[in-house]
């Protein structure tokens, strides 16, 4: 069974760092960002939107782009980098998947 929980994160890219509250959901296998955010971050656009369902308004969305972000929770970092999709229209700012986290 899947489970989730919030907290305040602090994500560290390229383009800066910024706090945000994270949805950590161990039923993901991978993590998103809105596009709010990943704009304040820095972000990599995709040449073409890539479909994916996931908990956003429409309950359909599309990954634009990614992210790759250092994580911190509690005062201490995750021990890889994260790879975010970057996505309109998300429920939350961050969503943290438990599975692998690998490139979309």
């Amino acid at each position: 069974m899947a489970r989730s929980a919030t907290g305040r994160v602090k994500l560290v890219a390229q383009g800066g760092e910024a706090e945000a509250e994270a949805l950590f959901d161990t039923g993901a296998t991978k993590s998103f960002i809105s596009l709010k955010l990943a704009e304040k971050l820095g972000y990599t656009a995709y040449d073409q939107p890539k479909a994916v369902l996931l908990a956003v308004r429409d309950k359909r969305a599309e990954i634009i782009g990614e992210l790759v972000a250092r994580v911190i929770v509690l005062g201490y970092e995750l021990p890889l980098s994260h790879v975010f999709g970057v996505v309109k229209a998300l429920s939350h700012d961050v969503i943290i998947g438990s599975g692998h986290n690998r490139a979309i």
